[in-house]
């Protein structure tokens, strides 16, 4: 038996989260399941919104049990629903207890695979916070045959002990007790997505990329997929080619509008570029007049707030300013530059990246 200890760390480029161990446990799984102690309703959407994720509950059986006790609402149950109907081989259920003198707080995942299986078992709920942006610990271990039927053994029991207690989550008094969390949600800021896009005091580190988007795709158009070299891909992002990790992004527009979260997984080429994809230039035709150019503000371990100019826009003759002033190599490649909040400030003071 194999097994890691991770910390998640908002503060360190290179910490493992609880979102990217649960993808790569299920990525070659042919079953799972998992119980968090509470599940937030953007929490779910995040986890299900990831392509790994949905191929695994497309082809192979999951089991989900969320906690009622806190910070699971009925929009956190209308979700699950949601999701069981989308993928039939997902059971997700709400446990309902009414214990006083105790609290259902569990969080672990296990995948069972070809070989073996592992599980990830550490602080993190399902919520924002917990799969990415709190400080977290988790261990994730893999293990053989043997001590993969254990643990069926152990989940059909356990799950067989608490035949009452686990309710369908379109069961009636599951959703009047996730209602009493509602006015609750004020003690756990980590269950939504926003407190994590907020951006921080602008820094003198390089944390700003401005960059213009090539059309990639001779007969298809893939720009969509924004392209990055090696050392973007590593320095800025804070990706590697050989390792499972994502990127957070929000989408900020010119009135300082946030988007929702967007989870993606970089993807290699054979060019040697990295793409990642980007939800905001979805529909959108590729301009004519000039490239359109993104600019990304980097705000916390591999999250980043991030706004597309088209030429058409106002901002992007600010953005363009930017590029004018700090690109330095030749006018056959697309300009690319980084550069400190701090100087984003001095070049655009009232930028939605600040």
């Amino acid at each position: 038996m194999d097994s890691y200890i991770c910390l998640q760390d908002p503060d360190d480029a290179e910490s493992t989260t609880t979102l990217e161990s649960i993808l790569a446990g299920c990525e070659d799984a042919t079953s799972g399941g998992a119980i968090f102690a509470y599940a937030s309703q953007r929490g779910i959407a995040t986890l299900f919104s990831d392509k790994v994720f949905r191929n695994f509950v497309r082809r192979a059986s999951f089991d989900l049990v969320v906690g009622l006790d806190a910070i699971t609402t009925v929009g956190s149950l209308e979700q699950l629903q949601e999701e069981s109907r989308r993928y039939p081989k997902l059971v997700a259920r709400a446990f309902l207890h009414g214990r006083k003198d105790g609290i259902f707080h569990p969080k672990f995942a296990w995948f069972r695979d070809a070989d073996g299986g592992q599980a990830i078992v550490g602080s993190g709920n399902l919520t924002p916070g917990g799969l990415h942006g709190n400080w977290e610990a988790f261990s994730r271990q893999k293990f053989g045959l043997n001590a993969a039927a254990t643990v069926e053994t152990e989940w059909a029991g356990w799950k067989a002990r608490h035949q009452s207690e686990l309710r369908k989550v379109s069961d009636p008094e599951a959703i009047a007790r996730a209602a009493l969390n509602k006015k609750n949600l004020v003690v756990a800021p980590d269950a939504e997505d926003e407190i994590f896009a907020a951006p921080p005091p602008p820094s003198s580190d390089d944390d700003v990329l401005v960059a213009e988007l090539p059309k990639g795709g001779r007969e298809k158009p893939r720009w969509a997929q924004a392209n990055f070299n090696y050392d973007t891909f590593t320095s800025f992002f804070h990706l590697h080619p050989s390792a499972t990790r994502r990127v957070v992004l929000w989408h900020v527009d010119s009135n300082g509008k946030l988007g929702q979260a967007e989870i993606r997984q970089s993807v290699a080429v054979k060019s040697q570029n990295f793409r990642i994809e980007l939800e905001a230039a979805h529909g959108l035709a590729y301009p004519d007049a000039a490239p359109p150019i993104v600019m990304f503000r980097r705000i916390g371990t591999r999250r980043f707030r991030y706004q597309l100019l088209m030429p058409d826009q106002t901002d992007y003759a600010k953005a363009n300013v930017i590029l004018e002033a700090l690109w330095s190599g030749s006018a056959r490649f697309m300009r690319r530059v980084t550069l400190s909040s701090v100087r984003l400030q001095n070049f655009w003071p009232n930028s939605p990246l600040l």
